[in-house]
C-alpha cells in the first residue's frame, strides 16, 4: 500500500465494514505474527478504532517523507484537543503507564 493509492483508500473503506471483534483480531495478528507492511495495516486498524470511538480521524503517511509532517494519525473530538497517534510494531520503545506518585510539588 502506498499513500493515496486506490488500494489504501479501498482498504480503509473496507475496514469501516469490519465488525469490531474482527478489528481486534487483526490488530493482535499484526502484533503477534508480523508480515510485510503489517505496520501500515496496523496503522489503519488503529485509526479505524479511533473512528469507532467517535473521533474525527486524519490518516497519516505510511512512511515519512522529506518536507512532510509525519504522524500515523491525528484524532480530534468535537472542538477538544487533538491526539497525535503513533503506532509501533516493536516493543523497543516502552513507556510506564503507572501514575507517578513521587513527583515533588514546589
Amino acid at each position: 500500500m502506498r499513500d493515496g493509492s486506490p488500494a489504501s483508500v479501498e482498504f480503509r473503506e473496507f475496514l469501516t465494514l469490519v465488525p469490531i471483534d474482527s478489528l481486534f483480531s487483526c490488530v493482535r495478528q499484526c502484533l503477534e505474527a508480523p508480515f510485510q507492511k503489517s505496520g501500515s495495516v496496523l496503522q489503519d486498524l488503529v485509526n479505524e478504532l479511533g473512528c469507532r470511538l467517535d473521533f474525527e480521524v486524519e490518516n497519516g503517511l505510511y512512511q515519512g517523507r522529506k518536507n512532510a509532517i509525519g504522524f500515523d494519525g491525528i484524532w480530534r473530538f468535537s472542538g477538544e484537543s487533538e491526539l497525535v497517534v503513533e503506532v509501533k510494531t516493536t516493543d523497543a520503545y516502552t513507556f510506564p503507564l503507572e501514575p507517578q506518585t513521587n513527583i515533588e510539588k514546589g
